[in-house]
């Protein structure tokens, strides 16, 4: 399991994004929890990532509550959460956690008092995703990432028509168009944060620090 440092902290810790490679699943709970131990005993900070499963996030909530009391809050919970449709879900990760499954672990981390934060990138299906917003909004506190899926027909094999059809699908939903309509849909919420690839079409600045919004 690879960590991410992003940047120091005030008490002399790191901002750490864990993990940056495999997803914490039932098979890697166990080393999860011992990476995540030694980062915050630390003194550091981290994000956590993950396509959440709802039995591990209660695992790392009930674990590492006692790192979230007292104003410490050392931790906070960044779910990627692409389409509230199964079957999109499933066709771009067989394995993932089901919309329901994600969404429960996301109410879980924020009722435990957890800061939560959504990353809808890429975002695989634009023609719900302002109604996904408002379904996943009652419960983040930090923020709700929106983005493209990059090189799109670089990162699918056709080889099925259902493949041809599933990448038109995100091809047809990230038109400057779309794009746009989403962001005059969103765009008074605070919670929205967009992408670089949603920035370059609509002209809004990018972030000062490299890759803060890539």
């Amino acid at each position: 399991m690879k960590v991410g440092k992003v940047k120091g902290t005030p008490e002399g810790g790191m901002d750490v994004m864990f993990p940056t490679t495999h997803d914490i699943s039932p098979n890697s709970l166990d080393v999860c929890l011992q990476t995540l131990q030694n980062i915050l005993e630390s003194g550091n900070t981290v994000l956590i990532t993950s396509k959440p499963h709802f039995d591990c996030i209660r695992h790392i909530c009930a674990v590492f509550h006692p790192h979230n009391r007292g104003g410490t809050n050392q931790i906070m919970f960044r779910f990627s959460i692409g389409a509230m449709n199964n079957f999109i879900l499933g066709y771009w990760d067989r394995d993932a956690p089901k919309f329901q499954e994600r969404l429960d672990a996301l109410k879980l981390a924020h009722d435990e008092g957890f800061r939560t934060s959504i990353s809808v990138e890429p975002c695989l299906d634009t023609a719900n995703v302002v109604n996904m917003f408002y379904a996943l909004k009652p419960h983040v506190t930090n923020s709700i990432w929106i983005g493209k899926m990059n090189k799109v027909r670089h990162r699918v094999m056709i080889v099925t028509e259902e493949d041809e059809h599933m990448v038109r699908l995100i091809e047809e939903g990230q038109t400057d168009e779309w794009v746009k309509k989403i962001y005059e849909a969103l765009k008074e919420e605070v919670l929205v944060r967009w992408k670089e690839s949603y920035k370059q079409v609509l002209g809004l600045p990018l972030a000062e620090e490299e890759g803060a919004d890539a």
